[in-house]
């Protein structure tokens, strides 16, 4: 009897425990994955009891070129990524495209941007309910480009961030039979992205990220090895290697990021420069852009269809407003980059290129300052209306050219003193010395003639007659010549100080009539002041200047030699 009671018992028990796997968990499991589901099409975190970030199933690992370098027997990788999800389209992000197609589509360049930008951000419901159902209707055209061309150019924008998960990055060796293959484990920050720079004793050949949530989500990469000797060309991206329009009306540029066919940002002379460069084997590439990381994807692609030399890409990371991160006006935010790579690399020679679009031109004095032996030359494209505001560029850009010019003339070269021969002189003969000769055979000093007397004239009526009948005017030296005119932008004088420059009357009267212009000189003016004592040259060039080109090319063999 007892034995039939504990059966059924174990019976009943059995029952329970298929019950409880077959209709409780799954309900269970279910109500957790809406909920999950429901936080991140919210963007909202989703942890487990463990503190852990649950990982939407889209979530992928993104891997940022970075340089690698060896310093003694040591090598020093460095790793950038951004761990993010898909977004879909929430209301959020049907909210953001809808005002970025709105803006596209605008014709009116005297409307405010930025209040219009503002307008649609916090009363979503004037936006155009024909510019929604556009822009969720997938391979619909539009007169400006598909609206399916936007929406993937612009996924990485509409994407969630996965902050605070842990991964581990693994280095892997050249050698199969590596022992101790060096790991880290470190977490994402608050807005997805991780970055370090591990140390280690092997040489390295790919470096793998994964997430240590699920196994399946990880990115490979492989290693880049910089010389620590050679040429470094540093390079801008937005109108230096591809024509973006960052200046000017900034519906211009939108419609050049999204809308655009990618070869058409192209600009052929420097895409075949920047070739030629890289057969070189001592450059090495350093792209360094203000445009933010969630545009890696684009960039990337373009730098592999126009067969742009491979390099290190570092960007701005982002963490605002997506469209004030794509229309906000460019500043001084590359040093970071720029001093980290010059302090990397001590025993490199850099080149830097950039446009006259952006402040490329401050960026990369600051540098050469601060390492006065490294940068050779700052190179700055010419971008059409960013000289003048009154459509005169050429007059501009022609005078800018001759500052330069002028003051690499004023510059005296310095000779090299010759190291003396180290001979040993213990047993040279000392030859004998010269006596003097006596002073009865020495010749008598001869003295200057005096002056010959200036010729007596005549006082004239209006001359200045003292009381006692002496003519004051006699005795006056001549007048001096007349000074040199003032320097002026339309002056051929071959030498001036750049301090007194910028009080002349002809800049004063420029000031008045063309701020943009008189800006440029007193830019070039101030970069010349500061690069007094370094080794560091100004170039400025157009897309069609052979000489410059050639000339460059030259040079660089030159240095590589």
């Amino acid at each position: 009897m007892l034995n039939q009671n504990n059966e059924r018992r174990s019976t009943r028990f059995i029952n329970f425990a298929k019950s409880t796997r077959d209709v409780y968990i799954p309900k269970v499991t279910s109500s957790i994955s809406s909920i999950a589901s429901k936080a991140f099409s919210n963007n909202s975190a989703v942890y487990n009891e463990d503190g852990q970030l649950l990982l939407p199933p889209n979530t992928s690992i993104h891997l940022f070129p970075q340089y690698s370098f060896k310093h003694g027997d040591k090598y020093y990788i460095k790793v950038k990524g951004w761990m993010s999800a898909s977004g879909g389209m929430n209301r959020r992000n049907r909210m953001m495209l809808s005002v970025i197609t709105k803006i596209i589509k605008q014709n009116n360049t005297n409307i405010d941007l930025d209040q219009d930008v503002k307008q649609e951000i916090f009363n979503p419901e004037s936006s155009s309910s024909s510019d929604t159902e556009s822009i969720q209707s997938n391979g619909s055209e539009s007169p400006l480009g598909s609206d399916t061309m936007i929406r993937e150019r612009l996924k990485h924008f509409l994407s969630k961030n996965i902050p605070n998960t842990p991964i581990e990055i693994r280095i892997g060796s050249e050698n199969i039979k590596q022992d101790n293959i060096k790991t880290e484990k470190l977490y994402t920050d608050q807005y997805g992205f991780f970055k370090t720079t591990i140390e280690i004793g092997y040489k390295p050949t790919v470096v793998q990220v994964q997430s240590l949530v699920s196994e399946t989500i990880f990115a490979f990469q492989d290693v880049m090895i910089f010389k620590s000797n050679g040429i470094g060309i540093i390079s801008d991206i937005d109108d230096t290697i591809k024509i973006t329009g960052v200046i000017g009306d900034k519906r211009h540029l939108l419609r050049n990021l999204l809308t655009k066919d990618m070869l058409d940002w192209s600009i052929p002379s420097v895409i075949d420069w920047f070739i030629k460069i890289y057969k070189n084997e001592d450059v090495n590439f350093f792209y360094v852009s203000n445009s933010p990381s969630q545009l890696f994807n684009i960039i990337y692609q373009y730098l592999q269809l126009v067969n742009l030399p491979p390099g290190s890409i570092h960007l701005k990371t982002y963490h605002g407003n997506l469209i004030n991160s794509l229309l906000e006006t460019p500043s001084l935010r590359k040093q970071e980059y720029l001093y980290k790579i010059l302090q990397d690399f001590p025993e490199k020679k850099f080149i830097c290129i950039g446009d006259s679009g952006e402040y490329d031109l401050e960026a990369y004095v600051d540098i050469a300052r601060k390492f006065p032996s490294q940068v050779i030359s700052i190179n700055i494209r010419y971008v059409k209306d960013s000289f003048s505001d009154t459509d005169d560029d050429m007059y501009i850009y022609k005078e800018l050219l001759r500052l330069l010019s002028i003051k690499r003339k004023e510059i005296p070269k310095i000779k090299k003193i010759p190291e003396p021969d180290l001979i040993d002189l213990s047993n040279t003969k000392v030859p004998p010395m010269v006596p003097k000769k006596p002073a009865s055979l020495q010749g008598k000093q001869l003295r200057k003639p005096p002056l010959p007397e200036r010729p007596k004239r005549s006082p004239s009526p209006t001359s200045n007659i003292s009381s006692d009948g002496t003519n004051l005017d006699y005795d006056l030296p001549p007048p001096l010549p007349k000074r040199k005119p003032e320097f002026s932008p339309n002056s051929s004088n071959s030498s001036f100080d750049l301090n007194d420059l910028c009080s002349s009357p002809s800049f004063l009267d420029l000031q008045e009539t063309d701020k943009k212009g008189a800006k440029w000189i007193q830019r070039i003016i101030e970069a010349l002041k500061d690069l007094e004592g370094t080794d560091t040259k100004i170039n400025l060039f157009m897309d069609s200047d052979e000489k410059f080109f050639k000339d460059s090319h030259i040079e660089l063999n030159e240095l590589c030699k």
